[in-house]
């Protein structure tokens, strides 16, 4: 086995970070978004970044180049700005489809018209969802104590 004594590494870290910090603020791509701080801003010495956009960046640069990701990039970022909203996404997709497009429906039906409007347009979808299959799968799920397999029907 191939000893090797790495012990005055240590002694020369500081300088190498020196150099790597000046390198990058003179040459670095300062206008990818994910080596941005949370105002857009490059964040100043010590500021740290947060992982979840540069993870996000890593895991879809190692399918492709820089350019081809970016507008990847920024519509996933616009869709799940966080791993909770990740993690909701999640649990929407879990449940039926029917009913999820139902729920959108009610809540932009609430936002575009009067109070009144939408109790009534969300009362008319609550009782049409019950002529749909997954409502029966969902009902018979409940009582056998299992987890729901919807068909979105």
């Amino acid at each position: 086995m191939l000893e090797v004594d790495l012990s005055g590494l240590n002694a020369l870290a500081p300088g190498l970070r020196r150099l790597l910090l000046a390198w990058w603020e003179a040459h670095g791509r300062h206008t990818i978004p994910w080596k941005r701080g949370d105002a857009g801003a490059r964040p100043s010495p010590g500021e740290p970044l947060h992982p979840y956009p540069i993870w996000v960046a890593e895991v879809m640069l190692q399918q492709t180049q820089l350019l081809v990701v970016l507008p990847y990039w920024q519509r996933w970022m616009a869709a799940f700005p966080s791993l909770e909203a990740l993690a909701a996404a999640e649990a929407i997709c879990q449940l039926s489809l029917p009913s999820v497009m139902a729920a959108k429906a009610c809540v932009n039906q609430a936002f575009e018209g009067p109070l009144s409007a939408g109790m009534a347009h969300e009362r008319q979808v609550f009782h049409s969802l019950f002529a749909t299959e997954d409502q029966k799968e969902g009902m018979d799920a409940f009582i056998a104590k299992r987890k729901p397999v919807f068909r979105n029907r």
